[in-house]
């Protein structure tokens, strides 16, 4: 796997080599993928905060995101890799989603609990499911912490994002060869696409994908 950087023009044009950008085969669609980045502080307060759970669980997960940085990338895959990112975002979904519905769930019955009186037995079994959540909450998350970060390893990912250029990791030798290629002609040919006629998943603007399928060669 290789190291490219794309420059804003490049993506704002679509002058991109027509190879996989994963594989390295000829492209067959176009998706256009949204890339974050942030600093490490920030990454380690959100990974941080998903470790301990509770109300911290939700400060840098509602306020970090508005500071990364984000771009659009639309970026060539073969039929074989449309779904690249798909398994990773599965992953993340399950182990952000599941524990924050079950914190929200161990803060109502702890409220309660505290707002009962505790030699009642409504307010020690709320108590009592509050403390059970507690368990199965903290496994889902670390038992997802692992594969979402074999999955980020394999997968395209950002390392740079900056006001002229986007470096990416895990990019198609063959992709990167054939982009300097291109550089150095100093001329592309931005290929013709038409949408893709199959419906596009709708949801939260950080899953956002546009697919394009290219004409055959």
């Amino acid at each position: 796997m290789a190291r490219v950087f794309l420059s804003r023009k490049e993506i704002d044009e679509g002058a991109l080599p027509n190879l996989c950008m994963r594989c390295g085969q000829p492209a067959t669609l176009i998706e256009s993928k949204r890339f974050y980045w942030g600093l490490n502080w920030q990454m380690r307060l959100l990974f941080l905060s998903a470790a301990c759970g509770g109300p911290l669980f939700w400060v840098p997960l509602l306020l970090i995101p508005t500071r990364l940085r984000q771009v659009h990338v639309p970026v060539p895959l073969c039929q074989r890799h449309r779904n690249h990112w798909l398994p990773l975002q599965i992953i993340l979904f399950a182990g952000i989603g599941i524990p924050a519905i079950l914190i929200f769930l161990m803060i109502v019955f702890g409220t309660i609990a505290c707002s009962l009186d505790p030699q009642t037995p409504q307010a020690r079994s709320a108590a009592g499911i509050a403390v059970w959540l507690f368990p199965p909450t903290l496994a889902i998350v670390l038992m997802t912490v692992f594969p979402a970060f074999i999955l980020d390893m394999k997968s395209i990912r950002v390392t740079l994002i900056d006001d002229q250029s986007i470096h990416l990791i895990g990019v198609a030798r063959e992709f990167a060869e054939r982009l300097q290629e291109g550089r150095r002609k100093g001329s592309w040919t931005k290929p013709e696409a038409r949408e893709s006629c199959s419906p596009q998943r709708k949801g939260h603007h950080s899953t956002k994908r546009k697919t394009q399928t290219l004409p055959p060669q």
